[in-house]
């Protein structure tokens, strides 16, 4: 997110049809995956869709490669500091039960006041504990 990039989560249990409707409609180019059988459902998605520009398997070499990066992520924070509250933060799909997965936009200021809630709620419950 603080890259601008616009995660599109999606079920495990999701069909070809159904990652491929998502990746048509999301334009999400990237994808990240964490198994095997994943990266096969994906890749058979990402072709039916137009193509993939990423595939990677979090077990994958290349994926070790990304973890093993000591770059310091400063200049990521001043990008993220920069972001509106109103921005594109996370696309989630629906299940699909009422036919095909619909996207819901979410801002990152619903991201933020979801954390918010949850520390304040933390921070009560450690307060009475």
């Amino acid at each position: 997110m603080a890259i601008r990039a616009v995660p599109v989560p999606a079920y495990a249990t999701n069909t070809v049809a159904d990652h491929t409707h998502i990746l048509r409609d999301s334009g999400a180019r990237a994808v990240i995956v964490s198994s095997g059988l994943l990266a096969d459902r994906l890749r058979s998605a990402g072709e039916a869709a137009g193509g993939l520009d990423l595939l990677l398997e979090m077990g994958s070499a290349q994926w070790s490669m990304m973890l093993a990066d000591a770059t310091a992520p400063d200049d990521v924070i001043r990008d993220a500091e920069k972001i509106p509250p109103t921005a594109m933060a996370c696309l989630i799909y629906t299940s699909g039960t009422g036919g095909a997965p619909r996207g819901v936009m979410l801002p990152h200021r619903c991201i933020l006041s979801n954390c918010g809630g949850a520390f304040r709620v933390g921070a009560a419950t450690a307060a009475e504990g």
